[in-house]
């Protein structure tokens, strides 16, 4: 339940869309509030039916010809959507039609709005933005959630989700050997730390640091079990295709509890993943994640695959038990 203060936030976000959209539109701000009133609901049960996706709205003041448009609902855009057709022209009739500018990606409506002087809506998960006719963000609004103040950020080394192993192959450097105290029980023996903690802290590490640095996916961890059996560690949601990936995290060296995992516990995700495949058929991909925790004389000790499996993965990500600092000393 919305507090007072939220419903303050909320209410002052949505009329500054109902004023900027009016303004672009040169239309009465009451004419916006009905058209928005009718939009919204209808966004919401494509949300919740089909969940984050990216597209864009052309606003146009003018009815579309009734030949090539149609009423907008949940389904008629996921057809659509579906088949990867994600920018439309939308009517104050709430009447759609597929739009002459065929990418959803930020630069390419910016410059379509500037080049024909007509605003456009960017949907973009549980945010809609609206870019003017010059081609920038004039007003944001989560209509999923009102009182939410602040966009999704994308950061300066942000990746797409397909890109995601390349941002794994990065933890260690950028953000894990900033994490020393919190990975190691005994720096000097490499020894991690505690059983039960050990492989959730590793994986509550790498959630977040996908979080931070892919700007088209959700990620969720422990996402909930397949057929009814086992539960993934991370999964990746592409937020315009619906795309997902399963990470399943491991590690290997020896903890306080005094477990210890070789290269075998490698070879133990991979068959634990390959499992959740099969019976996750529309998995984009999965791929396992094992940190090293080993002494450096058994670095070299390492494993590849006899033979490519389709859609698997894997990433060894070495866990440094030195400080950067530490480190250069050393050189």
């Amino acid at each position: 339940m919305l507090t007072r203060i939220d419903n303050m936030i909320a209410a002052k976000k949505i009329k500054s869309l109902f004023a900027n959209i009016a303004g672009q539109l040169d239309l009465p701000e009451i004419d916006i509030q009905d058209w928005i009133q009718k939009l919204f609901p209808i966004l919401l049960d494509f949300h919740s039916k089909y969940g984050n996706r990216q597209y864009v709205f052309i606003l146009n003041k003018l009815s579309l010809p009734s030949e090539e448009s149609q009423l907008l609902n949940p389904e008629t855009l996921w057809n659509l959507i579906s088949k990867r057709i994600e920018c439309f022209n939308l009517d104050l009739n709430i009447m759609f039609s597929i739009s002459g500018l065929n990418s959803s990606e930020i630069v390419d409506v910016c410059d379509y709005c500037y080049d024909n002087a007509i605003p456009a809506l960017y949907v973009f998960g549980e945010e809609i933005c609206l870019y003017n006719r010059e081609g920038r963000c004039v007003a944001f609004y989560n209509f999923v959630h009102p009182e939410v103040t602040t966009r999704n950020r994308i950061g300066l080394n942000a990746r797409s989700y397909r890109d995601y192993k390349l941002v794994i192959e990065e933890q260690g450097t950028k953000q894990l050997i900033n994490k020393i105290d919190e990975i190691w029980i005994d720096r000097s023996k490499r020894i991690l730390i505690a059983n039960r903690q050990t492989e959730k802290i590793l994986q509550n590490f790498l959630a977040k640091w996908l979080n931070d640095n892919i700007h088209d996916a959700r990620v969720v961890s422990e996402v909930g079990k397949i057929s009814g059996v086992d539960r993934t560690d991370i999964e990746l949601t592409s937020i315009s295709s619906g795309d997902h990936l399963i990470i399943e995290v491991k590690w290997m060296g020896i903890n306080a509890s005094g477990s210890s995992h070789d290269i075998r516990r490698l070879e133990e995700g991979i068959r634990q993943v390959c499992t959740y495949l099969e019976r996750e058929p529309s998995a984009l991909e999965g791929c396992v994640v094992c940190y090293d925790g080993r002494k450096e004389s058994e670095k070299a000790n390492t494993f590849t695959l006899n033979e490519p499996i389709a859609r698997l993965d894997y990433r060894i990500v070495w866990l440094e038990s030195k400080s950067g600092s530490e480190i250069g000393a050393c050189i």
